[in-house]
C-alpha cells in the first residue's frame, strides 16, 4: 500500500511539472519571462503561499553506529499566509504537514532493522518580515519568527518506544528562527540565496531539545525559455547534537524492560519463551541494548549526534504566471557531489522536488 501511494505522489508531482509548463506556454500577460513576473510587486493585502519539498535520501552502512539509515525520505508540504502592513513590512504565520519514511539497518543479529514511517502536523512560525527594493531589480528579506511547539514529538512505535529524532514531527520547544534571502534578476539570469537558523530555547517536556541549526542555499537560474529553466545550487545544513539524549534512551530502556518481561510471560509449556519478532507495521526495535554487548558499537540514535551536510545540485524548473491570482515554480533536481561531515556520512540525496505556488487577494 505504501509503494502504491508513494508512486500516486510522483506520479502528481511529475504531472504539476507538465502541467505547468502546458499552462504557462498558453500565458500570453506580457513577453516578461516568469522570472520577471514572479518578482513584480504584489499591489493587495494579504498572500497565500503553498510548497512543497521532498527529498529522497540513501546512505551506505559504514559507521559504528548499532543502527545506520539507509533510506530517507522526507515529505514536507509548508502553507503560509501574510498581511501587508505598508510598502515595507509583512506579518507572516505558516504550517506545515510531514511525511517521513526511515528505513535504518542495524549491525546486530539481535536486534531488528527498522522501518518507520511517520507524518502530521508539524511546528507552526509566526513572525514580521522586512523587506528592500533596489533599483538593479534586486530584493532583500529579513525575517524574525518564533516556531511554536504544534508538532508531536512523542510520536512511538507500536512497541512503545520513541521514534528516532528524525522521524519526530516537532520539536517540542518554543524556537527562534531568523530567516534572509537575497534575490537579484539580470537578463535571462536570477540569482537567490537564502540564510536561516533555528536557536532552541528550554527543553521540551521530555526533558531535551534538539540542537540549533544553520542552513545556507545558494542558486543561479539560466532562463533559456521564457517559461523554463536550468538551474545549479549549492545547499548547506550544519546542526549540534541533541541535549538531554540520555533521557529518551533512559525511556526507551523502561519499556524495553517492560517488553522483555511482558515476552518471558508468555512461555509454553516447557518455560520456554516464545520468539518474538519485531511489531507489524512501523518499528523501532523493541529489543534492550547495552553497549557491553556490542564492544566499539555505538547503542546511541545515530540523529542525535551532530555534524554538517553540503552539496551540489542542477535541476530544472518551470514558472507559471496568470497574474495575481496564481503564480509558481515547480523543480526538479539531483545532486552532481554530496559531503557529510558526522556520523550520517554517506547518506546521500538522490533527487529531490519543490512545487511553490502563491496567490494574491
Amino acid at each position: 500500500m505504501k509503494e502504491i501511494k508513494d508512486l500516486f505522489i510522483n506520479i502528481f508531482n511529475i504531472g504539476a511539472i507538465l502541467i505547468a509548463t502546458l499552462i504557462a506556454s498558453q500565458a500570453k500577460s506580457d513577453e516578461l519571462s516568469t522570472s520577471t513576473q514572479l518578482d513584480k510587486q504584489n499591489p493587495t493585502k494579504w498572500m497565500a503561499t503553498y510548497n512543497n519539498m521532498y527529498r529522497n535520501f540513501e546512505g551506505s552502512y559504514n559507521s559504528n553506529y548499532l543502527l545506520q539509515p539507509e533510506e530517507l525520505k522526507v515529505t514536507t508540504h509548508n502553507f503560509g499566509l501574510s498581511y501587508k502592513l505598508n510598502e515595507n513590512y509583512f506579518l507572516n504565520v505558516s504550517g506545515k504537514y510531514i511525511r517521513n519514511d526511515i528505513y535504518l539497518k542495524s549491525n546486530s543479529s539481535f536486534v531488528p532493522n527498522i522501518s518507520a514511517t511517520t507524518e502530521g502536523l508539524g511546528d507552526t512560525q509566526v513572525g514580521i518580515t522586512r523587506q528592500w527594493l533596489f533599483k538593479n531589480n534586486s530584493f532583500l528579506f529579513l525575517s524574525a519568527n518564533l516556531s511554536l511547539p504544534t508538532g508531536d514529538y512523542q510520536e512511538k512505535t507500536s512497541s512503545g518506544r520513541l521514534v528516532s529524532y528524525q522521524g519526530q514531527l516537532g520539536s517540542g520547544t518554543y524556537d527562534f528562527a531568523p530567516y534572509m534571502a537575497y534575490k537579484r534578476r539580470w537578463n535571462s539570469f536570477d540569482l537567490m540565496t537564502r540564510l536561516q537558523g533555528r536557536i532552541r530555547m528550554g527543553r521540551n517536556d521530555l526533558n531535551y531539545r534538539l540542537g540549533d541549526e544553520v542552513m545556507a542555499i545558494s542558486s543561479v537560474g539560466w532562463w533559456f525559455w521564457k517559461y523554463s529553466a536550468l538551474t545549479a545550487s549549492v545547499y548547506y545544513k550544519n546542526w549540534r547534537e541533541v541535549v538531554g539524549s540520555e533521557n529518551v534512551e533512559a525511556f526507551n530502556s523502561k519499556v524495553e524492560a517492560a517488553n522483555r518481561k511482558k515476552m518471558m510471560s508468555q512461555t509454553n509449556g516447557h518455560g520456554t519463551p516464545h520468539r518474538m519478532g519485531p511489531p507489524k507495521g512501523s518499528t523501532h526495535g523493541s529489543g534492550s541494548v547495552r553497549p557491553s554487548s556490542f564492544n566499539s558499537t555505538n547503542t546511541e540514535d545515530i540523529f542525535a549526534a551532530s555534524g554538517a551536510r553540503w552539496s551540489a545540485q542542477v535541476g530544472l524548473k518551470t514558472g507559471i504566471f496568470l497574474g495575481p491570482i496564481f503564480r509558481g515554480i515547480v523543480e526538479v533536481g539531483t545532486p552532481i557531489y554530496n559531503e557529510q561531515i558526522g556520523p550520517l556520512t554517506g547518506l546521500d540525496t538522490q533527487w529531490y522536488l519543490v512545487t511553490a505556488l502563491q496567490s494574491s487577494f
